[in-house]
């Protein structure tokens, strides 16, 4: 699971085998790491944009990816719905552009 520092001992806790602090440590090399490469069956993605990519590099095949945010489309402390869907619209649109579409 990747967290901050601060929060794994709570979740060694409850059963996590590997910790990985995100703010200071590349968590998509962790992963293929502990994973000898493979990497995982699921993702659980909240914020989207660069952390999106590597989360995508870290699922293994026929793995699955969850996005269920986008805190890195709005920087900032206030939320605004159409700097966000402008954000995600570029990002759609590379993506398409990046995958040959």
């Amino acid at each position: 699971g990747t967290a901050s520092a601060g929060k794994h001992e709570r979740l060694r806790e409850r059963g996590v085998s590997h910790c990985i602090d995100y703010r200071n440590q590349d968590f998509e090399a962790e992963v293929m790491g502990i994973t000898e490469g493979r990497g995982v069956d699921i993702v659980l993605d909240a914020v989207g944009g660069a952390s999106f990519k590597k989360s995508y590099r870290g699922v293994r095949h026929n793995g699955r990816l969850f996005m269920f945010g986008a805190s890195s489309l709005v920087p900032g402390k206030r939320r605004r719905l159409l700097p966000a869907l402008k954000a995600l619209a570029q990002r759609a649109s590379a993506a398409r552009i990046s995958a040959g579409r």
